[in-house]
C-alpha cells in the first residue's frame, strides 16, 4: 500500500498462485457462510469470543428490540436496502417478521428477495417464514409475478 497508495499497479497479475489459493479459500469459507460449523464451543472459544464482544454485550437483544418496533413494510425495506451487505442483520430482520401477519404482496416480495439473496440461511429463513404465513392462511405460498 505504501508503494502504491492509489492502487494503480495490478498485483494480481504478478501473484497468480496466491490469487488462486486465496480464491479457493474464499469459496470454501463462503460455502460454510452463516451456518458455520456445528461443533459445540469450547470454554476457550467462549473466552476468545467474549473478548471480542460476542457474549453478554446485549447487542443482539438491542437489535432484536429495535427491529420489533418496526412494522412489516419497514422491516422488508431494511432487509432489502439498509442491511443489503450484512447477512446477519438481514437474518435478524426475517426473524423479526416471524409471527406477523403478512399480506400476499409482502410474501411475494419476500419470496423474490429470497431468490436473489446471497445467504443460504437468509433464503431458508424467508422460505420458512412465507410457507408458515401461507399455512396459517391455509393457502399456497405466494409466487412473484
Amino acid at each position: 500500500m505504501n508503494s502504491d497508495p492509489e492502487e494503480r499497479v495490478n498485483v494480481v497479475a504478478k501473484n497468480r498462485e496466491l490469487v488462486t489459493r486465496l480464491t479457493a479459500l474464499a469459496k470454501q469459507r463462503a460455502h460454510g457462510a452463516i451456518k458455520g460449523n456445528t461443533s459445540a464451543l469450547t470454554p476457550a472459544d467462549r473466552v476468545k469470543l467474549a473478548g471480542h464482544g460476542y457474549f453478554d454485550t446485549g447487542v443482539v437483544d438491542t437489535v432484536r428490540e429495535e427491529l420489533a418496533k418496526l412494522d412489516a413494510d419497514q422491516l422488508i425495506i431494511k432487509l432489502e436496502k439498509d442491511y443489503a451487505p450484512d447477512c446477519l442483520m438481514r437474518l435478524q430482520c426475517v426473524r423479526a417478521l416471524e409471527g406477523r401477519e403478512l399480506t400476499d404482496q409482502q410474501r411475494a416480495y419476500l419470496h423474490d428477495l429470497a431468490v436473489h439473496d446471497t445467504s443460504q440461511a437468509v433464503r431458508e429463513a424467508i422460505e420458512a417464514l412465507t410457507k408458515k404465513a401461507a399455512a396459517e392462511r391455509h393457502e399456497e405460498p405466494a409466487k412473484p409475478k
